[in-house]
């Protein structure tokens, strides 16, 4: 996604806290193909090594989603604000990712 896009979807789409950050969803995509964009500013850590690894945790968790074919296509922005999504078990992450969306389309 391009930072107007981002930006886009941060100003209308849907906003969920989680334990690590804040999550924006919008459902169904405008563009009807799922589309995922991570964010891990300098608040999460100062180093940009981790802040990277913070990155690549929330992409393997938003492809580790179960597939459902109730959800249509959607655009999501995970911004970690915390350095605790390195610490969560991986499944955790998994389940609070997927616990937003479903709480989204359900609305």
């Amino acid at each position: 996604m391009r930072s107007r896009e981002i930006e886009h979807l941060v100003k209308t789409g849907t906003k969920i806290r989680v334990s690590f950050g804040t999550v924006y969803i919008h459902i169904p995509s405008e563009t009807g193909i799922s589309r995922v964009a991570c964010v891990a500013g300098k608040k999460a850590h100062r180093l940009a090594v981790i802040r990277h690894a913070i990155q690549r945790r929330l992409r393997a968790a938003v492809k580790s989603l179960p597939s459902s074919s109730s959800i249509p296509s959607y655009e999501m922005v995970i911004v970690a604000s915390s350095v605790k999504v390195r610490e969560m078990e991986f499944q955790d992450i998994i389940g609070e990712l997927h616990n937003g969306l479903t709480s989204v389309y359900e609305k």
